[in-house]
């Protein structure tokens, strides 16, 4: 979908200059006294030598830039692959922070959460018949230990009953493991549920819709962009022989086609320092 550039605006920038010159004021208070060897008549001439004095003056850099939203926020997917079911805004509409703004298509994660809960049912009953075998098992051990002192049973009978309870103790660790593993897989399937519900990052309207319903997610890909234009920006390039007269925080004048009667007053904030190697301009942001 295209998107309206920002409005131009024209905007000045104040940068005080200081002079710095030595005052001669010349008083003429009246002829002089006629000259004694010449006979001619001399007109004198008193000066008075005044201290240097310094002086600002002001230097417009008069400059065109857009005016833009102070804050700007692209929504990108974190799930690529899956269809975009809907999406419940439209430009042009005011959204607050949390508010659900894309839902992604379901169906794939929603089976995969459900096969995994069937499979950690599965391995946790695994883990409740093993641990009642191993109850049984621990019991005859005890009764076979004792009559195996006693000379009731043999010793290789009594050694059959070690090895079944070693084997019962290793199934129970792997059988553990599974469980936790499946817990595990499952919670990650839950987060990316949510993932598929994607929420506005923050308070503004919709400025931008960069797809339609239908299309696939891509993580590289926005969908929407949500703009704040409460506070707004001037963004303009300085040529590179104006450039190295800014300074941050020096006060800027602001005019505003719609409001061609009114001046507003601003301040060099952001001053990029790097020059674009083709325009020779450098980025400013007033505030």
């Amino acid at each position: 979908m295209g998107e309206k550039k920002g409005k131009k605006v024209m905007f000045f920038i104040l940068a005080g200059i200081v002079l710095f010159g030595l005052l001669w004021t010349l008083n003429v208070t009246g002829k002089g006294k006629e000259g004694t060897s010449q006979g001619k008549e001399t007109e004198l001439v008193p000066v008075k030598v005044e201290g240097v004095l310094s002086q600002e003056l002001d230097e417009t850099l008069q400059v065109v830039g857009d005016l833009k939203a102070f804050q700007e926020v692209n929504v990108y997917p974190k799930i690529a692959g899956r269809i975009i079911e809907k999406i419940h805004v439209e430009k042009g509409d005011w959204v607050k922070e949390g508010q659900l703004i894309v839902s992604l298509e379901k169906d794939t994660i929603l089976a995969q959460i459900s096969q995994t809960e069937a499979s950690l049912r599965a391995a946790e009953a695994k883990v409740a018949e093993v641990e009642a075998n191993l109850r049984y098992v621990r019991g005859d051990k005890e009764r076979f230990e004792r009559l195996y002192k006693e000379g009731a049973i043999a010793k290789q009978r009594y050694e059959q009953i070690e090895t079944q309870l070693r084997s019962l103790e290793a199934s129970l660790e792997a059988a553990s493991f599974q469980v936790k593993s499946l817990r595990s897989s499952l919670d990650l399937l839950n987060i990316l549920l949510q993932d598929h519900s994607i929420t506005a990052p923050m308070t503004g309207y919709v400025s931008n819709r960069y797809v339609d319903a239908g299309t696939l997610s891509d993580t590289k890909v926005p969908i929407l962009r949500i703009s704040q234009d409460k506070v707004l920006k001037v963004v303009a390039n300085i040529t590179e022989k104006d450039f190295t007269k800014l300074r941050r925080g020096m006060e800027v004048l602001v005019q505003v086609d719609a409001y061609p009667d009114r001046t507003f007053k601003g301040r060099l904030e952001v001053i990029n320092p790097t020059l674009d190697p083709i325009t020779r301009t450098g980025m400013v942001e007033i505030y």
